[in-house]
């Protein structure tokens, strides 16, 4: 009966291993389950209590379960085999040189706009010389095209009326003096204006074009001897109307035009300075300029 108690633990075990289970205690060492299988682990065998002799049957490579050393019926310990050595789960894969992410690309070097921003060129050119800057021989000032030019003895750029031309004095025209017009020219017309109010005081025209002076105190007559052919009018009158701001500053223009007409038509019998001189326009060429101040007042 001994014999048969000890050999029952032994026949437990080679049904148990028959039965795909680990090797027991005393099966000498076990190998792990490979490939990740767990390892069945003994059951427990009746009879007796938990066999605390066993060790755990062989760890299994890469994951396997741990086997049960089985437990002996009878109280005594089988002899556990001597535990496997773990299985190596094999060598972590590398996952790789991680990868360059590559040089970022250099946006390239950011273009001028477009050059240097373009000049917009010099200020535009001098608009010339303008009529009537030049100053003149004897003291006045005059403009006009290729040299044309008024001046006078009497008056000078920007001075004052002598008394003798405004109302003032004796109201008598001044001596005037000027350079040929230009070359295509039939005429010349005088103007003069009171730049404060635009009164046009006195308008001489069909000054012949080979005239280049006028004397001094002319006649108060619709048509003149000197220069011939010459004809006039006034604000007032007929002949020439001097400066009479009665006591204020004002300043006065001479302008002396080219015409491109040899006589000055549309002339009704009755029209005003204003109006000649609207026609002296029409047909000027160019014109040469005098201008002087006056406050003159009646006595």
């Amino acid at each position: 009966m001994a014999t048969f108690n000890r050999l029952l633990p032994l026949v437990w075990c080679a049904a148990l291993a028959w039965l795909a289970a680990p090797s027991c205690g005393s099966s000498g060492n076990s190998s792990g389950g490979s490939g990740g299988v767990s390892a069945s682990g003994g059951r427990v065998g009746t009879g007796g209590g938990t066999s605390s002799g066993g060790s755990p049957s062989g760890v299994g490579s890469g994951g396997a379960g741990l086997g049960s050393g089985g437990s002996g019926s009878g109280g005594l310990a089988s002899t556990g085999g001597v535990a496997p050595s773990p299985g190596t789960g094999g060598a972590s894969a590398t996952g790789g040189t991680a990868g360059t992410g590559g040089v970022a690309a250099t946006g390239g070097v950011g273009g001028d706009g477009g050059g240097a921003p373009a000049a917009g060129g010099v200020g535009g050119g001098s608009g010339g010389n303008a009529a009537g800057g030049g100053t003149g021989a004897g003291g006045g000032a005059a403009a006009g095209a290729a040299g044309f030019a008024l001046t006078s003895p009497t008056l000078s750029q920007g001075g004052m009326f002598p008394a003798v031309n405004t109302c003032a004095g004796a109201d008598t025209s001044p001596e005037l003096d000027w350079t040929a017009g230009p070359a295509t020219a039939k005429a010349y017309a005088l103007v003069l204006t009171d730049m404060a109010n635009n009164l046009v005081h006195w308008v001489l025209w069909d000054i012949p074009i080979a005239t280049q002076s006028l004397p001094a105190m002319l006649p108060n007559t619709p048509m003149l001897t000197t220069p011939a052919g010459a004809r006039q009018v006034a604000a007032q009158g007929t002949g020439y109307m001097g400066p009479c701001p009665s006591g204020n500053v004002h300043t006065y223009q001479l302008d002396l035009h080219a015409v491109d007409v040899a006589m000055l038509t549309g002339v009704a019998a009755n029209a005003t300075s204003a109006q000649v001189k609207a026609l002296v326009m029409m047909h000027s060429l160019g014109k040469a300029s005098l201008s002087a101040m006056s406050n003159a007042k009646r006595p």
